[in-house]
């Protein structure tokens, strides 16, 4: 099998991130509040819409204030959802 393509590779690296993140996820519902674990399935995450967004959205070749907002929208999110998870109410 030849890959030829950038989409291709993306999405095969995508498929990878999804089986990774969903063990790490699978093995934090077991150990009940590794906190590490969980963090690092909310990056595997947020990256993985990263790329949705440059390469499969176009936002790679968008206007710099567009890009510069969603690479923003894209910590903040990761952040929020690392500070709820780590500090709930």
């Amino acid at each position: 099998m030849t890959v030829r393509s950038r989409n291709t590779i993306i999405w095969l690296a995508l498929m990878g991130a999804t089986i990774g993140s969903f063990a790490i996820s699978h093995d934090v519902g077991w150990h009940l509040g590794s906190r590490a674990l969980a963090i690092t399935a909310i990056a595997i995450t947020i990256a993985k819409v990263r790329y949705v967004g440059l390469d499969f959205m176009d936002l790679r070749r968008a206007p710099t204030a567009f890009r510069v907002l969603f690479e923003v929208w894209i910590v903040t999110l990761g952040l929020l959802l690392s500070a709820i998870y780590c500090f709930p109410l």
